[in-house]
């Protein structure tokens, strides 16, 4: 039985790796995922730094703008977050180019699909953060809304009636 040598090893093994495989159906939504998370998030950081002020908190903004502050004026994480998600966003697009949709792949655009996924995954965090502080204003706007309602029509109609 001959061994065969470390040099006979590699040269069988790397025309293996450099020929595409199907990409895991999981994995390809994973990545998918992950591109269309990131470009929403790329897409409401540009939208808040460009309609809103950071030096000011705006009128409609009840709740929230302490956990939004930074984020809308690009300060500290967020221009890091920015400038990670925008070199993400680029590579997510040209790997989806290379791999006819994260469809087919070598070796090593699969372990950078799964690496899109994961970071498509972190840039929701934030965006939770906002869709909740959104949601607790469009609550707070309602609540204050239907209370002025009703202290008109307790005004027009002379208060709660006094039935004895």
């Amino acid at each position: 039985m001959d061994a065969i040598s470390l040099e006979a090893l590699v040269d069988r093994t790397v025309p293996f790796q450099s020929l595409p495989a199907p990409i895991d159906r999981r994995l390809r939504r994973l990545a998918l995922t992950g591109t269309g998370i990131l470009a929403a998030f790329l897409a409401y950081l540009e939208l808040a730094w460009r309609l809103l002020d950071p030096s000011r908190r705006p009128r409609f903004v009840l709740i929230g703008w302490g956990v939004l502050g930074d984020t809308v004026s690009l300060y500290g994480h967020a221009l890091l977050a920015l400038r990670g998600s925008i070199a993400t966003l680029g590579t997510a697009l040209v790997l989806t180019i290379a791999t006819r949709g994260f469809r087919l792949g070598r070796c090593w655009s699969q372990v950078a699909c799964l690496l899109i996924g994961l970071a498509g995954l972190a840039a929701l965090i934030p965006l939770l953060v906002a869709v909740v502080v959104l949601a607790l204003n469009v609550t707070a706007w309602m609540f204050l809304v239907v209370t002025g309602l009703a202290a008109f029509a307790a005004v027009v109609t002379g208060g709660p009636a006094d039935h004895r």
